[in-house]
């Protein structure tokens, strides 16, 4: 549970720093060559991460796939220059306080929910709805199925046997996980 956990943490970071905006990058002094190398390492985290987690989980003596996340897990901290994370990891830094869960445990849990509020948001032609479009793409290997990525990264996460979402919590999680995530 603890190698699954904590490659969705390291997926994330990849991932959160992949939706940065460009222009929030620009803003924080990157150049496009910066960012260019930055959503580089974000989609080389992503794909190590999609190929050998699965490998790394189903058997933990599987040494080229825990060297292969240790490279993933880098990628994602140099993705992070780039920007600061998302909304998966500001609510998940929530959920763990008030739940006591392990950071990986929480990032799982709140994927799925932010993703699918990401989703609805993200207007047509948008930069976010290619970024999601491009990311789709990456966990399932250079296809499109066309179905929503919270919906991708559900199949993918699903074969690790972690809870995912908040109905097993509390009803009355909603409003004291957003008061705390800003």
């Amino acid at each position: 549970a603890l190698t699954a956990a904590t490659g969705v943490d390291a997926l994330m970071h990849s991932m959160e720093a992949f939706f940065v905006p460009h222009a929030d990058a620009v803003a924080e002094g990157m150049t496009d060559e910066a960012i260019a190398t930055s959503e580089m390492y974000a989609i080389q985290g992503m794909t190590l991460i999609r190929d050998y987690l699965p490998r790394a989980f189903h058997n933990g003596s599987d040494m080229v796939a825990r060297m292969a996340l240790q490279r993933a897990s880098l990628y994602g901290a140099k993705a992070f220059a780039k920007g600061s994370l998302g909304g998966v990891h500001a609510t998940a830094h929530a959920i763990g306080s008030e739940y006591h869960l392990h950071h990986g445990s929480a990032i799982l849990r709140m994927t799925g929910p932010v993703l699918e509020y990401n989703e609805s948001a993200a207007t047509s032609g948008s930069a976010l709805e290619r970024q999601i479009a491009d990311v789709s793409s990456v966990m399932q290997g250079g296809n499109t199925s066309g179905e929503p990525l919270a919906e991708v990264l559900r199949s993918f996460l699903v074969q690790f046997h972690l809870p995912m979402g908040l109905a097993d919590l509390t009803d009355s999680v909603a409003p004291s996980v957003f008061a705390k995530a800003v």
